[in-house]
């Protein structure tokens, strides 16, 4: 532009990846690769206020209602997820006098609430599909939960949406996508190695985007380079990369503390299956426990 006496394009300097993050209806401009798959979801919740989406862990399913549904449809909503005490976030939610509720993560209702509310939740809930649009994301390993709630079994049975993994060609049009957005390019066959080296692998979706955001974080100008992509390992070692590197920064005292505090998140599966889950413990918890266990 320079050259031909042309006033340069503006530098963008926003970050169009989202990492490990799921993306959120304010990142929608950002979301590219499951067009089809939201007009399909459109059309269901026109058909029926209920609408289950379901998918393995990492398959997008959270970003697609997020960032696709939800942005489709333009309607007032209200997002949550059910923690520990489900039916007080469903009343915070319908403060907000919404059309549409999302509730997001809908296997914690199974996992972090007590017994005795689940019921009073689901029936609650299903009550608000006779008047909204109700949509729930939640992982395919458990559905098998469901099954004891008869009300809950017939809608998910009935009103579903199975979410695959992104083919290569989505993932094309998501990665390209978003890099135009922000006027990055990828030199010259990254792209296509990118591809490759998540081909085949669970959960692409997110380590596709953090490996994409740790590039972003070693671009040169507008630049995607090959060279930086292998100096972090690629895709399968971008996020053990960036996890070391913050370890490494720790002292030891540090280092004891983040692994007290991982294994307080986490709430393992004790079970065959190996459905582990995050657990939310409140920030006060963590700090006077960690301090008195050193």
């Amino acid at each position: 532009a320079l050259c031909l006496g042309q006033t340069p394009p503006a530098y963008d300097s926003r970050s169009p990846f989202r990492g490990l993050e799921s993306f959120r209806p304010e990142d929608a401009a950002y979301f590219f690769g499951r067009e089809a798959l939201t007009r399909k979801l459109v059309q269901k919740l026109n058909e029926h206020n209920f609408l289950a989406v379901l998918g393995a862990s990492g398959s997008g399913k959270s970003s697609l209602v997020m960032a696709g549904l939800i942005p489709a449809l333009d309607v007032p909503y209200a997002i949550f997820r059910p923690g520990a005490e489900p039916l007080a976030e469903l009343d915070k939610a319908l403060q907000a006098v919404p059309q549409l509720i999302v509730v997001d993560q809908f296997e914690e209702l199974f996992t972090l609430s007590v017994r005795e509310q689940r019921s009073d939740f689901i029936s609650r809930l299903l009550e608000q599909s006779h008047r909204l649009r109700v949509v729930i994301t939640l992982r395919a390993d458990f559905l098998g939960e469901v099954a004891p709630f008869k009300s809950l079994k017939d809608e998910v049975q009935n009103h579903q949406e199975i979410i695959p993994p992104m083919d290569e060609a989505e993932l094309r049009r998501a990665m390209e996508g978003q890099a135009g957005c922000a006027g990055l390019r990828f030199e010259s066959n990254l792209s296509q190695q990118m591809l490759d080296d998540v081909s085949g692998e669970p959960g692409a979706l997110p380590l596709l985007q953090h490996a994409l955001w740790t590039l972003w974080t070693r671009r040169h100008g507008r630049w995607l380079r090959a060279d930086e992509y292998r100096a972090f390992g690629g895709v399968k070692q971008a996020i053990a990369s960036t996890a070391e590197a913050v370890f490494a920064r720790c002292t030891d005292f540090e280092k004891e503390r983040l692994r007290d505090i991982f294994l307080r998140l986490t709430r393992l599966d004790e079970s065959a299956d190996g459905r582990d889950t995050r657990r939310r413990v409140l920030l006060r918890l963590i700090e006077a426990e960690s301090f008195e266990n050193f």
